[in-house]
């Protein structure tokens, strides 16, 4: 009874601190948004940083990274990742220069003032359920690729890591990177589940999140007709630390 009541105020504390923050943040970036292209995106990564420092402090989770040596000098470049829980965003945000952009599903860039300030920084909302809807969003995210990184998960949806190898990879972040040539950084994730699972409301406070930056593959010498082959390379290389810490079990797809 202790440990949840525990638990019941942590959380409590950090998703008030989550709004107030998210908001005020958001507020900020609103008039931000009006000045040239250089200084607005200086101030949405300094804000950002800000952003994802406070909640990872208040949720008192540990953040260690691990090859940021492998980061690009700049973009373009696309992140692909293992999506586990909203601490994903808050750990890369954290530990990835410059703070990337996302695609991300519709149904967040509808929240009221959230939405709005992510499309003026450069995000975009993807239908996953209509593939030329989809298409079309990726065309347009082409064309910001030189301005900045962005996020697109492999595994699409939150799961577990030990569900990692039990689940179809997309081939959305792989068939957009061959398309447009421009490198893939993959990242592994281990610890946001152990925060926030998928559909939680509590958060597990003092715990570790890891992000491990691999070194960035090349797409040059890639066709579409690879893209399995390169799927499968992205799925061994995220999926190798979560073996060797146990946070996965090895399936042959």
């Amino acid at each position: 009874m202790v440990k949840f009541l525990k638990k019941l105020i942590y959380s409590t504390v950090f998703n008030f601190v989550l709004i107030t923050v998210t908001l005020l943040c958001l507020l900020l970036l609103l008039p931000v948004s009006l000045l040239p292209s250089g200084t607005r995106n200086n101030f949405f990564n300094i804000i950002a940083k800000i952003w994802s420092g406070t909640l990872l402090k208040v949720s008192r989770t540990k953040l260690v990274v691990v090859g940021k040596e492998n980061l690009p000098d700049g973009p373009p470049f696309i992140i692909a990742f293992n999506h586990l829980s909203n601490f994903d965003i808050y750990a890369m945000a954290k530990a990835i220069d410059p703070v990337f952009r996302a695609v991300m599903k519709k149904e967040i860039m509808l929240i009221p003032l959230f939405g709005i300030v992510l499309r003026l920084y450069d995000s975009f909302p993807i239908d996953r359920k209509n593939f030329q809807n989809a298409k079309k969003t990726l065309e347009n995210v082409s064309r910001y690729f030189n301005r900045h990184p962005y996020i697109m998960a492999i595994t699409g949806t939150r799961i577990r890591n030990k569900d990692f190898f039990k689940k179809k990879l997309k081939k959305g972040p792989v068939v957009t990177a061959i398309q447009h040539k421009i490198p893939i950084l993959p990242v592994t994730l281990i610890g946001p589940d152990h925060v926030q699972p998928k559909g939680a409301v509590l958060i597990e406070s003092g715990r570790t999140i890891e992000v491990i930056i691999h070194p960035p593959i090349s797409t040059e010498n890639y066709t579409l007709d690879d893209r399995n082959l390169l799927l499968n390379k992205l799925r061994e290389i995220i999926g190798k630390p979560l073996i060797e810490k146990g946070e996965a079990e090895y399936v042959e797809e």
